[in-house]
């Protein structure tokens, strides 16, 4: 495909934007990848939100559930074997989970972005609602497991402020995954460029209307 940029060059690309959908394992492949550094976004500005509001963070309350869980044995020996290295390896340990549960979901949503090609949905759209539908899930099912209740209301500090530092999370992780899913059906290179550019600008969009 060549870089011609007239109403020919652009119909083409759409063309080709709209009629190439992924084989099954490129969608495996690029998904897990993308889903990594989304999740690796993700947790980037988890913590940083954390320092900045001492808010307590979804994995957090993992750690704290998962320690109460436990039977006491097992408590006692990881902390005779471990000393004061338990909790901060557990804690790694759970961000490992929560990177690949990531991977995982980033396969899913390359798989949906597939489906979008042929439906011509606006993949702004489908990153903010993609972020925002695990947002709730985690809401209404992850935190009230680990006791923090619906939308976070019986975390002890934060709050409602728990829910909204937990939703720019999920947005992140969303808006990145939206982003490395731009242009990977497209050979030009203009317009590879020109897809994410499109993108970045609707997601702006979102986020005014949001604000």
């Amino acid at each position: 495909i060549g870089t011609d940029t007239g109403p020919d060059g652009i119909l083409a690309l759409s063309e080709l934007r709209s009629d190439r959908s992924r084989l099954p394992g490129e969608i495996v492949k690029h998904g897990l990848v993308a889903g990594l550094k989304a999740t690796a976004a993700m947790i980037l500005v988890m913590f940083a939100l954390r320092f900045l509001f001492g808010v307590p963070v979804l994995t957090e309350l993992a750690a704290d559930w998962f320690s109460a869980f436990l039977p006491g044995r097992v408590v006692d020996f990881l902390l005779e074997t471990l000393s004061f290295s338990a909790k901060p390896l557990m804690f790694v340990g759970l961000l490992i989970l929560q990177i690949m549960v990531g991977s995982l979901l980033g396969v899913a949503y390359f798989g949906l972005a597939d489906l979008r090609r042929l439906e011509n949905v606006s993949s702004g759209v489908w990153a903010v609602a993609f972020g925002v539908g695990l947002w709730l899930l985690a809401m209404i099912a992850a935190v009230p497991m680990f006791g923090g209740g619906y939308f976070g209301a019986d975390v002890g500090r934060g709050g409602p402020t728990f829910a909204v530092l937990a939703l720019v999370a999920f947005a992140t992780y969303g808006g990145v995954l939206g982003y490395l899913s731009q242009g990977e059906a497209v050979v030009n290179a203009d317009g590879y460029l020109d897809d994410r550019r499109a993108f970045l600008t609707r997601i702006a969009s979102w986020g005014l209307f949001g604000v």
